[in-house]
């Protein structure tokens, strides 16, 4: 049976919870303060602070964790093609072996050959998917640093809303101070709406990727399996 892959949208919603469990707990909290008349509701209200600094950690966290995934995927990537040059230098060598060993009519040595043959082209096709995999891995590290960076700028412009939470919602009575939220804060408002929709953007091409290279994972697990380098079953 085929293993089964967590969904992008499964793996987007799981690192969303995690991340910001804490935001979610100060948010509920805060549905008392909507029991009282509407004339009395403030901006804050209606739309209380998403997350906190302990988001942006995360996101910091996340660009450090992504560099270090990078670089040894970078490594990963020039090990599997030094590799791949000698490999295919000890493939040539090996066909020319046995076409000599053809020309020679010498059966012992033609099946030895043949054997050396399947097994470098074997070694080739692994390292052919080990790049593959490697590659994806490069990308997924470089999702993960963006979606880090957005998770931070998430935050910023959320903290920066902070400012205009105060404001009321009602319109003033005539002679009253108006206290409602003006066009900056309308503005910054919209900014942290889009700062968020770049965030979940960033969780939703992560989680693709992600999902991508369990894929060439597997199928690099299926090549080996085929050729009888894995037992699949006791």
């Amino acid at each position: 049976m085929k293993p089964r892959l967590i969904r992008s949208s499964q793996f987007v919603l799981a690192l969303a919870v995690a991340a910001s469990a804490g935001a979610v707990t100060a948010t509920i909290a805060q549905d008392s303060t909507l029991v009282k008349p509407f004339s009395q509701y403030l901006i804050n209200d209606v739309f209380p602070k998403a997350v906190n600094e302990t988001f942006a950690e995360t996101g910091r966290r996340w660009k450090a964790s992504a560099e270090d995934i990078l670089r040894d995927a970078e490594e990963r990537k020039q090990s599997v093609a030094s590799a791949t040059t000698a490999k295919r230098s000890e493939l040539a060598a090996a066909k020319a072996q046995l076409k000599q060993a053809k020309e020679e009519k010498d059966l012992v040595k033609i099946g030895a050959a043949e054997g050396i043959v399947r097994n470098e082209e074997l070694s080739i096709d692994i390292l052919k998917q080990l790049t593959r995999v490697a590659e994806k891995q490069m990308e997924v590290a470089q999702a993960w640093r963006e979606t880090g960076s957005s998770i931070e700028k998430f935050t910023e412009s959320d903290t920066e809303f902070d400012a205009f939470r105060s404001r009321h919602l009602t319109r003033p009575e005539p002679g009253q101070i108006d206290q409602r939220l003006g066009p900056d804060g309308y503005q910054a408002f919209r900014a942290q709406a889009a700062a968020m929709k770049d965030l979940g953007d960033a969780f939703r091409d992560l989680g693709s990727l992600t999902e991508s290279l369990a894929d060439q994972r597997l199928d690099l697990l299926e090549t080996l399996a085929k050729g009888g380098h894995v037992v699949t079953s006791r």
